[in-house]
């Protein structure tokens, strides 16, 4: 009976180690971003009318709702870009959303803008569904950090307002 337990205790280590040694601990880092590759690849482009896209946060570093006219602008003039993956149905991305406007509203760095783009709900479009494939996103309260066309930080931890405040504040 112990050398079963013990063998099962063995076993159950040995894949903990392994799942830990083959998993990048929910943070990747440093890729680059082909702005082509962020457009949807289907004949539905984003329209040729521009517009605003809708404020959520921030007086000097803005939040927006997401839309692909104004991240691609935001990108094309060389803006850091922050990238919130949320399904309104998700706690989690509830439960963030209000420290990421906490944190925007209080971050001071014209050079920032942020974008929630949906994810798995319903409201997510085909362009949106495209930008996580292309980020490799595969579930909800994910975020991506583009700088110089790069990107430098992809995470899917949990957030506080001090961390958003740090991670965006060094940029």
């Amino acid at each position: 009976m112990h050398k079963k337990v013990l063998i099962s205790i063995i076993i159950i280590i040995s894949v903990v180690l392994v799942s830990l040694a083959l998993s990048d601990g929910g943070t990747k880092k440093q890729t680059s971003v082909n702005q082509t590759n962020t457009q949807n690849s289907s004949s539905s482009n984003p329209p040729a009318t521009a517009k605003e896209a809708k404020l959520i946060a921030g007086n000097v570093s803005k939040y927006y709702e997401f839309d692909p006219e104004s991240y691609e602008k935001a990108l094309n003039e060389g803006k850091v870009v922050f990238l919130e993956f949320y399904a309104n149905w998700c706690p989690i991305c509830r439960d963030t959303e209000s420290e990421l406007k906490n944190s925007f509203n209080e971050l001071n760095k014209e050079n920032i803008v942020g974008f929630r783009v949906n994810y798995n709900d319903n409201e997510t479009d085909e362009y949106e569904k495209q930008l996580a494939k292309d980020f490799g996103i595969t579930y909800q309260h994910s975020r991506v950090v583009i700088k110089n066309g790069m990107v430098i930080l992809t995470d899917n931890t949990s957030w506080n307002k001090e961390r958003f405040l740090k991670e965006l504040s060094d940029l």
